[in-house]
């Protein structure tokens, strides 16, 4: 049976790990044009052994019709085929109903700011994320918020599985959008932008009984009259506990603004997790928290999380971190030195954490300064060290790829080929040797 080159939700730790068959092919280093403002890569494998690297793009105001996903065939580093093997346009739309993924602006739906990908099925082809529609569904008159499917063997839609819906009331913290997704046994876990985490069961597929949850996370991005809008912010599952950012500081959206935020949520009770409470990111220059990640000691042991918020002055990020009963621990020392010197008003979104090759514990940070002083790089942190990345010159930008502009948005990994393939904001997929940095692997 083909498996998926891809890290699947094993990240109960933070940890991402994979098998995947080997092949030696590289991208062009100029990279490859997707056409879409890509979210992290997706790698996979066909059943006819067909390499893949897959991207959707993120923001849910987007308009519902556009084109939104998109396929690499990472062997021969151009767009994929169809499923009979013939050119086809990419990127395509996505819908709420089960079929081919079609060409043209035909779709019915968005997705969100920092879009997380659950892989599911006996070839893990079934790529589960958050979704948000206008479309009219049983139950839900208004639109929804909920979990969206596309089939990577048969490039199609599966059907889309609404959670809650969409609110246009004023005065009130509405459901305009969501974050997510994280797995744990079962069951995926999200937030909606009340603050409330979103639950769905993949064995019966539907909402897990008594969802949403309350965890006291802000609302953010809540105001009436913005459906379909991002949530701002993200989700991270460390020891089996969702830990997840929001950002309420933009009035014109937020109904009650104020600082970041960080809460818990503890799968087992449905609840917040005991002792962890609400952590309010208020470092002065902070910009958006929409990183989170584990905290690990050398020997990979899971301490608590961390969340690395964007800085309006410095191009490394702020950093806060915590113990899993929600006491500050201190964040890596050097983990500033992984970032460049210079630029500021930074933005981070989530890094990637793998053990790389020699069991190297190791996070890939995707960051750019909006001061375009760097237009996209890959920051590199090892666990293991307690430093810096050795041997991982940088972070410097793939300038062979749009003259580096690449603004980075996230990474996948092939373990086999010790391969990094990373997607942003400018649509092109690049590719770079996880322990060098080199770019093309």
């Amino acid at each position: 049976m083909a498996v998926t080159l891809a890290p699947l939700s094993a990240h109960g730790a933070g940890i991402a790990v994979s098998a995947a068959p080997q092949h030696h092919k590289n991208l062009p280093v100029g990279g490859v044009y997707t056409g879409t403002d890509g979210f992290k890569p997706i790698l996979h494998t066909t059943p006819d052994g067909t390499h893949q690297a897959w991207t959707i793009s993120h923001h849910a105001y987007t308009g519902q019709t556009r084109p939104k996903v998109s396929c690499v065939n990472i062997d021969t580093g151009v767009l994929c085929n169809d499923v009979n093997n013939q050119a086809t346009e990419w990127p395509k739309p996505l819908n709420t109903t089960e079929g081919p993924l079609r060409t043209g602006p035909v779709g019915n739906m968005a997705t969100t700011q920092v879009l997380q990908t659950i892989l599911d099925g006996p070839n893990s082809q079934f790529v589960r994320f958050p979704a948000v529609t206008t479309t009219p569904l049983p139950g839900y008159p208004n639109g929804s918020v909920g979990v969206g499917c596309v089939d990577m063997d048969r490039q199609a839609n599966c059907t889309y599985r609404p959670l809650a819906g969409l609110t246009n009331n004023p005065g009130q913290s509405n459901v305009n959008g969501l974050t997510g997704f994280d797995r744990v046994k079962d069951r995926l876990y999200g937030t909606i932008t009340t603050g409330q985490v979103l639950c769905y069961d993949t064995v019966i597929e539907a909402p897990c009984p008594g969802q949403p949850f309350d965890v006291g996370s802000p609302p953010n991005t809540d105001k009436a009259g913005l459906a379909p809008d991002d949530f701002i912010g993200s989700t991270e599952l460390v020891n089996d506990k969702v830990f997840l950012s929001s950002n309420p500081q933009y009035a014109a959206k937020t109904l009650h603004p104020g600082p970041p935020a960080v809460t818990c949520f503890d799968p087992v009770t449905n609840q917040a997790c005991a002792g962890f409470g609400t952590k309010i990111i208020s470092n002065p220059r902070v910009l958006n928290t929409l990183a989170v990640s584990g905290s690990f000691d050398t020997a990979g042991n899971a301490l608590g999380a961390c969340v690395f918020s964007g800085n309006q002055d410095y191009p490394a990020p702020i950093t806060n971190c915590w113990d899993f009963d929600g006491k500050p621990i201190a964040p890596p020392f050097e983990l500033a030195t992984a970032f460049p010197p210079a630029g500021k008003d930074s933005i981070v979104f989530q890094p990637l954490t793998i053990k790389i090759l020699n069991g190297e514990l190791r996070s890939y940070f995707p960051g750019y300064t909006e001061d375009r002083v760097h237009l996209g790089y890959t920051a590199c942190y090892s666990w293991t060290t307690a430093s810096a990345c050795h041997g991982f010159p940088g972070p410097l930008p793939n300038q062979n790829t749009l003259g580096g502009d690449t603004h980075p948005y996230g990474y996948g990994y092939n373990p086999l080929n010790n391969c990094l393939y990373g997607v942003g904001h400018t649509g092109y997929m690049f590719s770079e040797n996880a322990t060098t940095g080199s770019f093309g692997c």
